[in-house]
Parts: C-alpha cells; sequence; structure tokens
C-alpha cells in the first residue's frame, strides 16, 4: 500500500513537472503558421532574403520538404578560389556564405573565418579564440583552405579526415563513409594493397595552353620522393601535363602547384627539379613529344599535413 502511494505520489509530481515544462497536451499547438496553404507558403518565401530562405528551410522537417528544391544557391556552396579565378574577400562580413553561417551558431556550433564553416566550440585552439568576433575566428592559427584544383578545395580537418580514412581502410577496419563534398571529386584506387584518393582534371592557362592535371593522396611515408615525415602524413602526389601551342607565347596566366609557385615560371627557368621551402618538390619538366614546345611533363609531391594537431606552419 505504501509502495502504491509513493508510485503514485512520484507520477503526479511528474506529472506537475512536465506540465509546467511543456504545457498540457491541450495547450501545446502547432504554431500558427503550419496551418498556411503550400501555396501561401512559397510566397512568403519568396519575399524573404536568401539567407533568411534557407534559414527557413532549416527550422523544422516540414519546411525542409517544402523547400528542398529552392535552395541551391552557389554564393553559399564551399568557396573554391582556383575554380573561380578569384582572390579572397577583403571584407569576410560581407561574402554570404559567411553571413548564414554567423547566422547559424549556437552553443555547440561556432563560425571559423579560416576554414569558412562551422565547428564544435570545444575543438578551437585556443579556446580564448571564441571571444573575437565571428569574422576574424580562427579555429587554430594555421587554419585555411588549400586549393589542390579548381575542383577541390580542402580545409586541414579534411586532410585529417583523408588520413584516417586511408589508415583505418588499409587496416580493413570499418569506417563511415567519405564526406559527401570530398566524395562528389576524389574516387578510391586500390594498387599494391593501398589504397588512394585519385582524381583528374583540366585547366586552361590561356585559349593556347591547357594543363591536364592528375593526382593521387597518399598516406605514409615515401622515401624516394623525400616523403619521410611519419606514417601519417598526408601527401598529394600529382602529375602535371602542360600542352602549349608552339606558335603562340607562352600563357601570361600562371598555372600553380602550391601558393608559392607558379609551374610555367619553372618551365622558363630551364632548371629540371626544385624544392620550396614549404616542402613542395617539383620533378622535370620532361617532353612529352618530338616537339618539347608543345607538350611537357612535370611531378609534384606537395605535403598535406604530418597528421598533428594543430596544423602545423607548413601544411599548407
Amino acid at each position: 500500500m505504501a509502495e502504491d502511494s509513493l508510485y503514485q505520489l512520484l507520477w503526479n509530481g511528474l506529472s506537475t513537472l512536465t506540465g509546467a515544462l511543456f504545457g498540457s497536451e491541450e495547450e501545446r499547438k502547432d504554431p500558427a503558421i503550419f496551418a498556411l496553404s503550400p501555396p501561401l507558403l512559397r510566397e512568403i518565401f519568396d519575399l524573404l532574403s536568401p539567407i533568411d530562405q534557407i534559414c527557413l528551410f532549416l527550422s523544422c522537417v516540414k519546411f525542409y520538404r517544402e523547400f528542398e528544391f529552392a535552395v541551391n544557391y552557389d554564393e553559399f556552396s564551399f568557396p573554391r578560389l582556383l575554380h573561380t579565378n578569384t582572390q579572397p574577400s577583403a571584407n569576410p562580413e560581407n561574402v554570404p556564405r559567411n553571413q548564414l553561417l554567423v547566422r547559424l551558431e549556437d552553443s555547440r556550433w561556432a563560425f571559423c573565418s579560416a576554414c569558412v564553416n562551422l565547428h564544435r566550440r570545444k575543438e578551437f585552439t585556443p579556446r580564448s579564440a571564441l571571444k573575437i568576433s565571428p569574422f576574424k575566428r580562427r579555429c587554430m592559427p594555421n587554419a585555411g583552405i588549400v586549393d589542390l584544383c579548381p575542383c577541390a578545395s580542402v580545409t586541414y580537418r579534411d586532410c585529417l579526415h583523408i588520413a584516417k580514412y586511408l589508415r583505418e581502410t588499409s587496416r580493413g577496419n570499418p569506417v563511415r563513409k567519405p564526406r559527401a563534398r570530398l566524395r562528389q571529386v576524389f574516387g578510391l584506387l586500390d594498387l599494391e594493397g593501398q589504397r588512394f584518393w585519385v582524381h583528374r582534371c583540366f585547366a586552361l592557362g590561356d585559349a593556347n595552353t591547357k594543363v591536364d592535371l592528375s593526382y593521387g593522396l597518399i598516406l605514409g611515408d615515401r622515401p624516394s620522393l623525400g616523403i619521410a615525415d611519419g606514417p601519417l602524413t598526408l601527401s598529394m602526389l600529382a602529375r602535371y601535363t602542360i600542352h602549349c601551342n608552339p606558335l603562340a607565347p607562352v600563357a601570361d596566366k600562371p598555372v600553380f602547384c602550391c601558393p608559392h609557385q607558379d609551374l610555367l615560371d619553372h618551365i622558363r627557368s630551364g632548371e629540371q627539379w626544385r624544392y620550396l621551402p614549404c616542402g613542395v618538390r617539383i620533378f622535370g619538366p620532361r617532353s612529352e613529344s618530338d616537339s618539347p614546345s608543345e607538350s611537357v611533363t612535370m611531378l609534384v609531391v606537395r605535403p598535406l599535413g604530418n597528421g598533428g594537431w594543430p596544423a602545423g606552419i607548413g601544411w599548407h
């Protein structure tokens, strides 16, 4: 009997607490906006700014399904500066993607202006960075974005993700799928018991110059290529084939293999190899045809971090 009384008392207490926190069943009603017809909702949606449209789209499952067709805005996509042939904005607070991500900040997530993305607040190093203006805040001192080619740009966190994926899959361990943004660009290649992330694309220096780029992201030391920074080192091994019209002047538009080196300048120098302070190694050029001015190939090895945290100064 005493147990029944205690049980009833506890039940009544929980019911009272639940009602105080969430209201009774009669009091809980859907927001009035849910009662609007789909045509009227779309009219309201069309009157909102693009940022407000995305915020409404993300607010609940109902609006996510209703407006999924209308949120494919290129201005909010991850930046690829080689693809758009632009420089980083001098006023990051005016960039639509940055404005949106700052709007989406909450107690768990914060905006990083260097990665142009949201990170968990506990991942910022040092934690005092969270006190800085969002448009100047960096998740770590050497954070940033690296443009590997016109199709692919990565952050240091992406490189850690790729390194972990290659390491775990090579051991036969189960691992989550690569991030969607990376899966859209890279393919996976198994070669001699090792797994690589590979990509191939084309770029134009100008109307008379075409660049054929093939590269793979590899994990671990490769002493023959000068890679000896440890088993967690991620490197880009790239083959650049530059096709030029022999009757036209060499392109003025640079072909960068890293932020510091234009491959066309390297060709003009006549050098057969170059080791840059950032760790990039260039081998070649080597002629690919009877006429050396028509097609030359260079092998480039570019380090993308040794797996440590935070990122070292040389990773990008």
